[in-house]
């Protein structure tokens, strides 16, 4: 799944005009699905489908069950687009770039990781990101929390945490050309989708995105 940073960037430049408080609300669901807190939830947040081997994250079903939410509440939306952005994501992965991104054991997990770290503020800087988050006062009470309790708290607190980032080194997996390519090829996809999800439509198919899940790092 793509990265906090990727998220965040792909919100900010999506967010365009929209009112503060609007704004506010999209970039934090646009981090949401992240937000379990233990990892056996992060199925349940990421609606993710099994076929078989197949695997894709079904943002289709996060639109029927919150039909009126994506078309009104801009947290809603972001939501929508973070699970459309991972599977955009899973298809650079596995089509793209394959095999360049699946660690075979812990160390190289833990290398991918680092360059995760060392991404945050080259691409922070690259789109002039800044920390808008606000924990809205009706989330606790919103629907969304019925599948999963959501940390929004910590998550607000991980983006910060993000944005200034001052890993060393440079990257070994993961280049910032690579992620800065994958955001302006995928951003004209999501802004039609966007549109799309205001229309209480879709331009997509969550089951065409299905990879092949055969280890444990895939």
């Amino acid at each position: 799944m793509a990265q906090r940073i990727v998220h965040y960037a792909f919100a900010s430049l999506i967010a365009g005009g929209l009112e503060p408080a609007d704004r506010a609300r999209f970039l934090l669901g646009s981090l949401l699905p992240d937000a379990y807190t233990e990892k056996d939830e992060r199925d349940l947040t990421h609606y993710t489908m099994r076929e078989g081997n197949l695997v894709w994250f079904d943002f289709g079903a996060f639109a029927k069950e919150f039909p009126r939410e994506v078309r009104s509440d801009p947290l809603y939306l972001g939501y929508y687009l973070h699970l459309v952005e991972d599977d955009l994501h899973r298809r650079l992965i596995h089509e793209t770039y394959q095999n360049r991104f699946t660690p075979r054991n812990d160390d190289e997990l833990r290398l991918l990781y680092r360059d995760y770290h060392i991404l945050n503020r080259r691409l922070s800087d690259r789109y002039d990101l800044r920390d808008e988050l606000i924990l809205p006062p009706d989330f606790r009470s919103l629907p969304l929390n019925a599948r999963v309790p959501l940390d929004a708290e910590g998550m607000i607190a991980e983006l910060r945490a993000d944005l200034i980032d001052n890993e060393p080194g440079d990257p070994v997996w993961i280049t910032e050309e690579m992620m800065a390519a994958f955001i302006a090829e995928s951003l004209p996809v999501l802004e039609k989708e966007t549109a799309a999800a205001l229309r209480g439509e879709t331009t997509l198919s969550a089951r065409d995105f299905a990879w092949e899940r055969h280890a444990r790092y895939n």
